[in-house]
């Protein structure tokens, strides 16, 4: 007899924390059943599955749930909260939900300079430690740290923003957990946040993936090269 049990969500990725992690985190916290495709292999992507796959707008990571597919990041972390009956997660409010929004686009901008510093082809540390040191990255974690001021999230509640942070301060961490350490308020968020008791779940499953950067990319840094 078939089974009529519903189909699980489809997620598509690297065999590497990336862009994954902060879904598969959200998927965990949500309780949102899913399987994952991945792919070691940049041929099975690029030649294989990229030009035949039911996808608007082909790309890694992907979801699939039924009917539905979606790319790019911010509108996979919508996608999952709302399956998940956790719209909570996206401010609570249009006004928070424009402030979640906000500090998601900013945290995209210091991915941006964090994804330059580690696929840069110069000197790499001189280059990371004049970013963080003094430079524009120091900036952003400031700002971050002055908007966590007296609150535990960075929209006040638990929302998919404090998700995407924790992300980018985690690879901040592991380039040179000194980085932070002028930031309490960014330390604190840190420790509060891997403290939640679902997110310790999630980190002790083998859906958490450690290593930073797809290998096959070829980066100039990734974590694995402090362990």
């Amino acid at each position: 007899m078939e089974s009529t049990a519903p189909k699980k969500l489809l997620l598509g990725y690297w065999n590497c924390r990336g862009l994954g992690s902060v879904l598969h985190s959200l998927l965990h916290f949500c309780k949102v059943p899913y399987e994952d495709k991945v792919y070691v292999e940049r041929e099975e992507w690029f030649e294989q599955t990229k030009p035949t796959i039911a996808l608007d707008y082909p790309n890694l990571p992907y979801i699939i749930d039924g009917d539905k597919n979606i790319t790019e990041t911010l509108a996979m972390m919508h996608y999952v909260v709302i399956k998940g009956n956790r719209r909570d997660l996206l401010g609570g409010s249009e006004e928070k939900h424009c402030k979640v929004l906000e500090v998601c686009s900013i945290v995209n901008d210091l991915r941006s300079h964090i994804i330059f510093l580690c696929w840069t082809r110069g000197d790499f540390e001189k280059e990371r430690d004049e970013y963080f040191g003094n430079g524009r990255g120091k900036a952003f974690l400031a700002q971050f740290n002055k908007n966590l001021e007296g609150k535990e999230w960075i929209v006040d509640t638990l929302s998919i923003a404090d998700f995407w942070l924790l992300e980018h301060l985690d690879i901040v961490a592991g380039m040179n957990p000194a980085f932070l350490e002028p930031f309490p308020n960014l330390v604190g968020f840190r420790e509060r946040f891997v403290t939640l008791s679902e997110i310790q779940e999630f980190r002790k499953t083998d859906k958490f993936i450690k290593q930073f950067f797809w290998s096959g990319a070829k980066p100039t840094w990734n974590n694995t090269q402090n362990q």
